[in-house]
């Protein structure tokens, strides 16, 4: 059957029958579209980073780089892995608590752009290993208790510094034996709110200290999951565009009066677009109760799925429709959690295809919660590239 979504043109139900289940998809094509979208709806004045740690394989983060302006991370782990794809230090950010000493060192003395400080602490750790390996840190100070979307709420992790505190780092403690401050980082609720209390806290640490940051860090929160999974997907990717281009106007305004030389970096919670992505799974065991079909599949389902997005790969969208109760391993009843859908009728051996509408969902560690066959890179029309072969079914004598 020909299927609406193409990944290149892919017969998605023979592919998946062929190399066997579960494994993720990605669209590359499709991929870089979006981001060139995001960056151009962006605008001037603000450059785009990605998470790493959302698509955590060499392959996709260098299919990735032509549109990124550079790349955030949260370990040691991600930075050795963009390193080690030939990132460049200077296009990276090291953001999060909880550095470990030997990955402040390996940030530090590899040259990253920044390094965040998001404790005292942390911040005197920083200064020690900057001065013993003899390199300055470039450090932006993470913004805690800045209303972000209700006066006095604090940043997402919990930790980071108040305006108050940021204000006496900046006059007094700017520049150490091991460390330089250059900037600020800070958490983003996508609302127009938000964005006007980040923009009025900024502004008041330059007129407060006047200090000059060098460098922004805007780190977009995770979009929240609709209740019961509702609101479609293209319909959240319309809205995200529409964001962007807010944050990038009203930033633009900003500055436009004051004599600030900034890189602003934005670093959305999820750089992926309407039907890029595509987690596949089988079902294992079907069981009709009453007017729902339970079925239970060989993988564990994402945390955040519309009704528009899941599909039963194996069957034509004409096909009659069922109520269908979807389960990993471990089987349960899903209905708390609202993943109940209307589907072709299901039956043992359907190929089921999930596309995300969060970039957290790419992780494909974190959707599998068992043996992951491969993830696959869709790299043109007809042409697919294995980007990580996890596990090799036919040595474990499994059969695909």
């Amino acid at each position: 059957m020909t299927h609406p979504h193409p990944f290149g043109g892919l017969n998605l139900a023979d592919f998946a029958q062929q190399k066997g289940t579960p494994f993720l998809l990605c669209d590359g094509p499709a991929l870089l579209a979006h981001l060139r979208a995001v960056r151009e709806t962006l605008g001037a004045g603000v450059t785009l980073s990605a998470a790493a740690g959302i698509t955590p394989n060499p392959h996709l983060l260098q299919w990735q780089r032509p549109e990124l302006d550079g790349f955030v991370v949260t370990s040691g782990m991600e930075l050795r892995l963009l390193l080690g794809v030939g990132v460049h230090p200077g296009m990276v950010d090291f953001v999060g608590p909880g550095k470990r000493n030997d990955e402040l060192e390996l940030a530090i003395g590899s040259g990253v752009a920044a390094v965040s400080a998001e404790s005292e602490e942390e911040f005197e750790r920083i200064d020690r290993t900057g001065a013993r390996i003899g390199r300055k840190a470039r450090v932006v100070l993470r913004l805690s208790q800045l209303p972000t979307t209700a006066p006095g709420t604090e940043s997402s992790s919990g930790f980071g510094f108040s305006l108050p505190e940021a204000a006496e780092w900046l006059m007094h403690r700017g520049q150490g034996a091991g460390y330089r401050v250059i900037g600020l980082a800070v958490d983003l609720d996508r609302d127009s709110e938000s964005l006007s209390r980040v923009l009025d806290g900024i502004g008041e640490l330059v007129t407060t200290t006047g200090h000059r940051p060098e460098r922004l860090l805007l780190l977009q929160r995770a979009v929240a999951p609709t209740a019961g999974g509702s609101s479609g997907v293209a319909a959240r990717i319309t809205d995200v565009l529409a964001w962007y281009r807010e944050v990038g106007a009203r930033w633009r305004g900003f500055v436009a009066g004051r004599d600030l030389m900034l890189i602003v970096v934005f670093v959305p919670s999820s750089v992926v677009g309407d039907r890029v992505w595509l987690h596949v799974a089988r079902v294992v065991v079907t069981r009709r109760r009453g007017d729902c079909v339970h079925c239970l599949l060989d993988a564990s389902l994402p945390v955040d799925l519309s009704a528009d997005a899941v599909v039963n790969l194996s069957r034509p969208e004409g096909d009659a429709r069922v109520l269908v109760d979807l389960a990993g391993p471990g089987g349960g009843d899903c209905r708390e959690s609202g993943r109940r859908f209307e589907l072709s009728v299901p039956r043992v051996g359907d190929v089921i295809g999930f596309f995300p509408g969060h970039g957290r969902m790419v992780v494909s560690r974190s959707l599998f919660m068992r043996l992951v066959a491969a993830e696959y890179l869709v790299t043109g029309p007809g042409q697919v590239k294995t980007v990580r072969h996890i596990v090799d079914l036919s040595r474990l004598g499994v059969p695909p």
